[in-house]
């Protein structure tokens, strides 16, 4: 019995290397991007996606980690800045860093850090004007487009440093440019009815900023139950979604079809749903957000795709 376990011990063990073999760096990290969708921060979620995907991924005995970067409520501009590949351009008060301590800053131009929900205060490692430290990101409840509180704070003391106005901060990357890096992103500008320009921008600068990594996917852009199928905003995400995938050939998941055919041919209003080409209602917990198994769909579409591209 002790030599069985040890030849059992020892199988586990070869398949453990291997995998750390087929999965060296700079590759070991599936790098997940998004808004709520993502996060899966909606009352009633106990599965996000990322989640379940790293589920998969260990059953598929791969030890790569799956790490969740989705903030509730961010839109195709902030998701882009947190990446690092849209920086905020920042005035700060008195128009110079201080010696040490804090700074407030006065005005965001081009983009910010901060999300459409009271997400709490937010937080960023990075530079500005060349010193490194802390950005801090309140939620602005009166323009929840817009920045709220925001303050820098300098990693070490040094000499005041003076800051012209719109002086961007740099997000340092962490690495995750060298990921497997999903992206799911724009939901949340089509309830603010931004453009698919807007939208097609911002991951494109994502996408850039990955500097020659193309272990890359983008997921296309799903509908609401309260957007009916010959409304604008529907037409909007077809629209979106087509021009995705004309950008992202081999990189492109089309996750709303996914849904769509995962409809339950028992329930009426799935079926109604799949014959006006929308996501059924028995995925969707509150006719926005993916529950536990619409998320399961996400994460094995996903899984899926990364598989057969050997990656």
């Amino acid at each position: 019995m002790k030599n069985f376990s040890i030849a059992i011990f020892t199988v586990l063990a070869l398949i453990s290397v291997f995998a750390l073999i087929k999965y060296k760096n700079p590759k070991t990290v599936i790098s997940c991007w998004g808004d709520s969708l993502t996060s899966g921060t909606a009352k009633g979620v106990s599965t996000p996606y990322p989640k379940a995907l790293q589920g998969l991924v260990l059953k598929g005995l791969d030890i790569r980690s799956v790490t969740n970067n989705g903030i509730e409520g961010m839109t195709s501009t902030q998701i882009a800045s947190k990446f690092g590949a849209k920086p905020p351009l920042l005035s700060v008060a008195g128009g110079s860093i201080p010696s040490s301590g804090k700074v407030a800053i006065e005005s965001t131009a081009y983009s910010n850090l901060s999300s459409k929900s009271n997400y709490g205060r937010l937080k960023y490692w990075g530079s500005l004007a060349g010193v490194p430290g802390t950005l801090s990101v309140g939620w602005n409840e009166k323009a929840p487009d817009l920045a709220g509180e925001t303050t820098f704070k300098r990693e070490k003391s040094g000499a005041a440093v003076t800051t012209p106005s719109d002086t961007p901060f740099i997000i340092a990357q962490s690495g995750w440019t060298n990921s497997v890096v999903v992206i799911w992103s724009g939901r949340n500008d089509i309830l603010s009815k931004f453009t698919n320009e807007t939208i097609i921008e911002n991951i494109g600068l994502m996408v850039d900023s990955l500097k020659g990594n193309d272990h890359f996917v983008v997921i296309g852009v799903t509908d609401a139950i309260f957007e009916p199928a010959d409304g604008a905003e529907f037409k909007q995400i077809v629209a979106l979604n087509q021009q995705l995938a004309a950008k992202y050939p081999g990189h492109w998941i089309d996750i709303r079809a996914a849904l769509v055919d995962a409809y339950s041919p028992a329930s009426p209003n799935d079926v109604a749903a799949f014959k006006s080409g929308k996501i059924p209602p028995s995925l969707l917990i509150d006719g926005l957000h993916l529950n536990d198994a619409g998320n399961r769909i996400v994460a094995s579409t996903v899984y899926d795709f990364i598989k057969k591209k050997g990656w």
